[in-house]
């Protein structure tokens, strides 16, 4: 797999900022794989790998204006391809100051563009939170081209680690914190903390996310959670 062409390969670490997160394939020989990697500033940077006519190509993923120049910590974590020529890429990236936010490519018409997914009205104004990253789109899922969900964590004014789903209509992302269980037990931190980790849309207007919560009990149970037309 070629690395962008500003790229500078990775020794061995113990922590690894060159890889693929996911791929998707709209169609046989159409595929895309987003990852990270490190630029020749030794920066974790989003980059997007695509496969057409047998050849992969490999291209930094564009970052919105307000990204951090330097010390950036930029990565694409998730794709959804719902058409050929129509994908979705998510993951994070860091705006100035250093504080983390979601990240969302879109390809269409043969060009990718970048947006920056809102974060909740309750979020806090310091996001590094947690030792782990929390405030990144981790998932991704389309009903059809445009009509999309990602899933994501955030801290809140709380110091609460809470569940969150962004969606995309029309254009626009919005988000909302995503219910809990009435036995949930959420902790400020990472101790307990909700995440939700995968999606799916089966069908136009029925989606579903799942993950895990802590409970009253003190042991950590699966969450479900689940979109329907109303």
């Amino acid at each position: 797999m070629p690395l962008p062409a500003d790229a500078d390969p990775e020794r061995s670490s113990a922590t690894a900022y060159t890889y693929l997160a996911a791929i998707a394939c709209p169609r046989a020989g159409e595929c895309i794989a987003p990852g990270e990697y490190l630029d020749d500033s030794a920066q974790p940077e989003p980059f997007i790998a695509t496969l057409s006519s047998g050849t992969w190509t490999s291209a930094r993923a564009a970052l919105p204006a307000n990204a951090a120049a330097t010390d950036q910590d930029g990565s694409l974590q998730a794709i959804a391809c719902p058409a050929p020529g129509a994908c979705l890429a998510a993951g994070s990236y860091l705006v100035r100051g250093g504080q983390p936010r979601y990240l969302a490519e879109t390809l269409s018409g043969g060009r990718w563009t970048v947006a920056a997914p809102p974060l909740p009205t309750d979020a806090a104004a310091d996001q590094n939170g947690s030792q782990y990253a929390t405030t990144t789109l981790v998932a991704l899922a389309c009903q059809s081209v445009g009509a999309c969900i990602a899933t994501a964590s955030y801290v809140n004014n709380a110091n609460e680690i809470l569940p969150l789903i962004e969606t995309l209509s029309g254009g626009t992302w919005t988000a909302t914190q995503a219910p809990l269980p009435t036995d949930a037990a959420i902790r400020p931190g990472q101790s307990g903390a909700v995440y939700l980790q995968l999606a799916t849309c089966p069908a136009v207007g029925h989606c579903l996310a799942v993950g895990n919560y802590p409970a009253a009990d003190g042991t950590v149970e699966g969450l479900i959670e689940t979109a329907a037309p109303r």
